[in-house]
């Protein structure tokens, strides 16, 4: 039998539903308890379950972080008390506007050129090379173009074709 992590997700809530109930824990412990109950579990080793063990207790709507490296169960918490949480975690994570996020990754670039005090390496962009590059579009057109059909100049020799036969062809009658 192939064992699946949500298996051993069900055994962890189960689990963490006997021995934490109402009370809050880290993942060190249930990750003990949950082990020490999945016997089906034991002939692979810890290390292929553990990884994709925290990452599906993460995702899992069954269990709910409630910062600290502490977690509880989600039935055993009212509606109000989950939705207090669940803003605490969506108000850690807030959008940037994307000319902010540009502007503030300017300000890191300009600090890091200032930074400890060094010469940079690059020398300082200045305005003459754009001169330079804007003079070059203005210089250059656009050259004309042929439009060549490649399967007019391809010659097949009649040696190379397959040959075809009435089996290949579709009969409609």
């Amino acid at each position: 039998m192939r064992h699946s992590t949500r298996d051993l997700m069900n055994i962890a809530y189960e689990s963490a539903k006997d021995n934490f109930g109402n009370t809050s824990f880290n993942f060190a412990a249930l990750w003990a308890k949950t082990w020490s109950v999945a016997k089906e579990f034991r002939k692979d080793s810890i290390e292929n379950w553990i990884g994709a063990f925290y990452t599906e207790l993460l995702i899992d709507p069954r269990f709910v972080y409630v910062g600290n490296q502490q977690w509880r169960l989600r039935e055993f918490m009212d509606y109000n008390e989950y939705l207090k949480e669940i803003g605490k975690r969506a108000q850690d994570v807030q959008l940037k506007e994307p000319e902010s996020a540009e502007g503030e990754a300017k300000e890191k670039v300009e600090v890091k050129k200032r930074g400890r005090g060094r010469k940079s390496a690059l020398p300082e962009p200045t305005d003459t090379i754009a001169t330079v590059v804007e003079a070059q579009e203005k210089d250059t057109q656009p050259i004309e173009t042929e439009e060549v059909n490649l399967d007019e100049d391809m010659v097949i020799p009649a040696s190379t074709r397959p040959q075809e036969s009435e089996d290949d062809e579709d009969n409609y009658e």
